[in-house]
This record gives C-alpha cells, structure tokens and sequence, in this order.
C-alpha cells in the first residue's frame, strides 16, 4: 500500500511547474503550488495591455473600480482577457491565417454571456463632490469675488 502511494507520490511530483519548488515530507515529495495572478502582468505584450484596457473600461462602465463587487471584478477580468483573445483571433483569420473557428465562437459566446451576466448598459457614477469639497469650494469662490472686486475699485 506505501509502496504505491510513492509512485503516485513520484508521478505528481513529475508533473509539478517549474516555479514550485519541492518539499520533503518523510519519503514523500510535494510541491508547493505558486498560483499567478492578473496583478503579476507587467503589461509588456499587447495584449495584456489590451486586457486591462478592457478591464478597466468595463469597470468604468459599472461604475467605477470601487463601485465593483468581488464577483464582478472576476467577471470582468475573464471578459477582458477574452476580449484580447477573440481580437487576436479575429485579426489572424481576416489575415488569412488558419485558426480554430470552433475556438473562437466559444470564446465569442463565453464572453456575450459574461457581459449579459455584468449587464450591457453603463452605469452612472456618483460625481456629486463631498460636502466639506463643496463648502471649500464655495468660500474659494467668494474670496475670488472680493479680490476681484476690490481690484476693479483699485483701477477707478
């Protein structure tokens, strides 16, 4: 019975990433998983670029990157990424290159349905200015008035 835990044991350690590195645990070899996440782009290629562009539009088109759930931000985030896929593939078929048409209709289709999910119409933000913003505002204002008022009586 150990004996074939160690076999599976060794094959799973076979199939590890290059970036986990092993540990040792007994007789027992196992990798530590290092998961990347969209934040670990640094947005060198085109399409990372395109992706967060994206990203970021449709976060404006909810409102704002602090007005986005949780669930929503993943939801953006696949449609993003997909968005660089699909143009990519878009541009290689009317380039005459060869590609998976199945592929990109699932990935046009996956990604109709992750904007009906997050809804296809923008979403006004709040831009109404805090109150204590308004107030400082407002008293700027006056003091301007007086200045100018009192330069115009300066030139009389």
């Amino acid at each position: 019975m150990q004996e074939k835990q160690e076999k599976a044991a060794k094959s799973r350690g076979k199939a590890r990433s290059s970036g986990s590195a092993p540990i040792q645990r007994g007789k027992l070899k196992v990798s530590k998983a290092r998961f990347q996440s969209f934040a670990d782009l640094d947005l060198r290629t085109v399409a990372a670029r395109r992706a967060q562009e994206v990203v970021n539009r449709l976060q404006e088109d909810l409102g704002g990157a602090s007005n986005v759930s949780t669930a929503e931000r993943q939801l953006v985030q696949h449609a993003g990424v997909l968005s660089a896929f699909i143009e990519d593939q878009e541009v290689r078929f009317i380039s005459g290159h060869k590609i998976e048409t199945n592929e990109l209709l699932a990935a046009i289709n996956v990604q109709r349905r992750l904007l009906v999910t997050l809804g296809l119409q923008r979403r006004q933000r709040d831009v109404t200015p805090a109150l204590q913003d308004y107030l400082r505002f407002k008293e700027q204002e006056k003091q301007n008035e007086v200045e100018h008022e009192s330069e115009e009586d300066d030139d009389e």
